[in-house]
């Protein structure tokens, strides 16, 4: 059942809405459908704007990650044994450390942004297949599913 105040889901027997408070409605009149279609489409809003911050978070985790690749490249210090002079990965620099910030914060940027992004791509299906029914007319307050247990 969906509050037709703030647009969530709330379980079909309940009465008020678990989320804002408001009375929630089994049978919607034209004026509800439309006060919930206008919700709707405002969750859809947060919801595009949380998935932008969540591709804003997965284009820094992919800069953090080239930034800390580069500098576990420059962790290589030249170093002269007898007459050759070699390159050796050095984890006491300063530039293995920022590398290591760097990949962590990286990791931790990308999959925040990829599970925020699928978590309101989920959410904007629902709420496009929500404004389908309810413009087409086929929407029902508590589903057939749940009336059947």
């Amino acid at each position: 059942m969906y509050c037709i105040e703030c647009a969530r889901e709330n379980d079909n027997n309940a009465t008020k809405c678990a989320f804002c408070g408001a009375e929630l409605h089994r049978n919607l009149d034209e004026q509800q459908r439309k006060k919930l279609i206008q919700m709707v489409h405002k969750r859809e809003n947060v919801s595009r704007d949380k998935t932008n911050g969540g591709l804003v978070r997965v284009v820094l985790g992919i800069i953090f990650l080239v930034i800390g690749i580069l500098f576990i490249w420059l962790s290589y210090k030249q170093q002269n044994i007898g007459s050759v002079t070699v390159r050796i990965f050095s984890v006491t620099c300063f530039e293995f450390y920022v590398a290591l910030a760097g990949i962590i914060a990286g990791v931790v940027l990308l999959t925040w942004g990829i599970i925020e992004i699928a978590i309101e791509r989920n959410h904007l299906n629902t709420y496009a297949r929500v404004v389908e029914t309810l413009r087409n007319g086929t929407f029902v307050q508590i589903s057939d599913a749940n009336d059947k247990k």
